[in-house]
């Protein structure tokens, strides 16, 4: 059986089929955006033609270990994952599967509320981290990233992304609370990647809203709404809303931004002490 290895040749590293199977690949992949198939049957086949290359790559470390071909296997790590053709597969393999065309669901776009932080800026390390156990929100408070109209009961502060569910926990005491007045309020964005937006909307919980019980949006009014006419913002986004005379005590802001072409949101809860 022929064994399937690195090897010098000329002072020259000879790639082995993994090239050829990766240009095959590379080619295919051009046509298949090209031809009928729809999205689940063309993930499949990435997974499939994936799960070669990965078995490639184990067989080819574990015949190395095998013959104690330490050498072999440096140039195995340090050089064929670093060539070009590689390169180019990984980015197409992140094109085909994050979606065909700029219609797809997944967007680039990221962001959070960074004045008065959000839960998940207070639970990060930009935002000092005040809030605890937040989930991914500690690495990634940008990335609450839904369809757009999420407003499921209970789980509006994670917009059901997997990994926010702490987010949803809600009672009196639980979040960090930021003081504001009520009238004119100024909201700030970080945004991590920016995309063209449709509108900025914010809620806020209405008067007499029960602090402890799951959030819902049917206890929120829509106080605020910006709209972007499909621009691409600045890094930095601010707006100033109108906080209703009404309010006083703890309430809950909800932020969410719309993008223009995808189906997507960004959802931000905001716990506000009303003075």
């Amino acid at each position: 059986m022929k064994k399937t290895c690195l090897v010098k040749q000329n002072g020259q590293l000879a790639e082995d089929s993994i090239s050829s199977q990766l240009t095959v690949f590379l080619f295919l992949s051009k046509k298949i955006r090209k031809t009928f198939l729809d999205k689940k049957q063309i993930k499949l086949l990435i997974i499939l033609s994936f799960k070669k290359i990965i078995a490639y790559y184990l067989n080819n470390i574990k015949q190395h270990v095998k013959f104690k071909n330490v050498s072999a296997i440096k140039i195995f790590l340090g050089g064929i994952t670093m060539k070009k053709t590689m390169l180019k597969a990984v980015l197409t393999l992140s094109l085909l599967a994050g979606g065909l065309s700029v219609s797809a669901t997944v967007t680039h776009a990221h962001g959070y509320v960074s004045s008065p932080g959000s839960r998940a800026y207070f639970g990060s390390t930009q935002g000092g981290k005040i809030n605890k156990n937040v989930g991914r929100a500690e690495w990634e408070p940008q990335s609450i990233e839904a369809t757009k109209n999420t407003f499921t009961p209970g789980k509006l502060a994670s917009a059901g992304v997997s990994g926010f569910e702490p987010l949803d926990v809600q009672t009196t005491d639980r979040w960090h609370k930021s003081d504001i007045t009520t009238g004119p309020l100024a909201i700030n964005w970080t945004l991590t990647a920016r995309h063209r937006t449709s509108t900025w909307d914010y809620y806020m919980t209405k008067q007499g809203w029960n602090q402890n019980q799951p959030l819902d949006i049917k206890n929120f009014d829509l106080i605020g709404r910006v709209d972007d006419k499909a621009t691409v913002p600045e890094a930095s986004v601010n707006h100033t809303i109108t906080v209703p005379s009404d309010r006083k005590g703890y309430h809950v802001i909800y932020a969410v931004w719309n993008v223009y072409d995808t189906t997507n949101a960004f959802y931000q809860a905001i716990d506000v002490n009303v003075k």
